[in-house]
């Protein structure tokens, strides 16, 4: 069984796994092409070989747990990830809530067969736009928590406002 966490400094741009049995660190999920600001999601595929994490700049990245390695680098939010979750059934689904007032649908099993960055070309970027499922907008509603339930409907909720917040003041 294994305890996975953000290391607890100002704005942790690593995350480490850690096995409950002995409390020793198995794992350190870090790459200088990843994240580049705090990380403030994370969510664990069903199956328990990948890791999503989420970021203070609207990324995520797919991490293999078994390699400690990054397939893939999602950049479509426009700020914070407040919560991520991975499809019941098989995982072949991530959602990803962020305050910018959206929900993104993303294909993990295009990601886990072709692990490349998509920013790198326009060639790719093109092959491979459908990673981006869907992305459904809030009127002025910054997402705060997802889930997948049993059967694998995408409950989503969060608390409407007048103002989106920034960066400072979440």
């Amino acid at each position: 069984m294994y305890l996975c966490m953000l290391l607890l400094f100002y704005q942790s741009i690593l995350v480490r796994l850690w096995s409950l049995s002995d409390g020793k660190c198995v794992r350190i999920f870090a790459d200088m092409k990843g994240h580049k600001s705090g990380i403030t999601s994370l969510a664990f595929s069903p199956d328990g070989q990948l890791l999503a994490s989420g970021d203070e700049d609207g990324v995520i990245c797919l991490w293999d747990i078994g390699k400690s390695m990054r397939i893939r680098k999602f950049n479509s939010h426009d700020n914070y990830i407040t919560c991520m979750d991975f499809s019941v059934l098989n995982g072949n689904i991530l959602a990803s809530g962020s305050v910018d007032n959206t929900v993104k649908i993303w294909n993990v099993e295009l990601a886990r067969k072709n692990p490349i960055d998509i920013q790198r070309s326009k060639i790719l970027k093109h092959k491979f736009q459908n990673v981006l499922l869907k992305s459904f907008p809030t009127k002025n509603t910054p997402v705060l928590h997802l889930g997948f339930s049993m059967r694998n409907i995408l409950h989503a909720s969060g608390v409407m406002t007048s103002d989106v917040p920034n960066k400072q003041e979440f």
